[in-house]
């Protein structure tokens, strides 16, 4: 949670810069774990797989 609560943060920190609203904040008492996200729904393999598969023009 830690993980996501960061990656929130620079979003929304983002957001602001451009002036949009930012109207979901979440609670800095939950973001507990580690600061970075090492377990995932699909491997780093398997989404990669996933990406191609949609054949977008992202750098894989």
């Amino acid at each position: 949670m830690h993980a996501l609560y960061l990656r929130h943060q620079i979003v929304a920190d983002e957001m602001i810069k451009r002036r949009f609203n930012h109207k979901s904040p979440l609670e800095n008492r939950l973001a507990k774990g580690k600061e970075r996200q090492d377990q995932f729904v699909d491997s780093l393999e398997d989404q990669i797989k996933i990406l191609k598969v949609k054949k977008c023009n992202c750098r894989i």
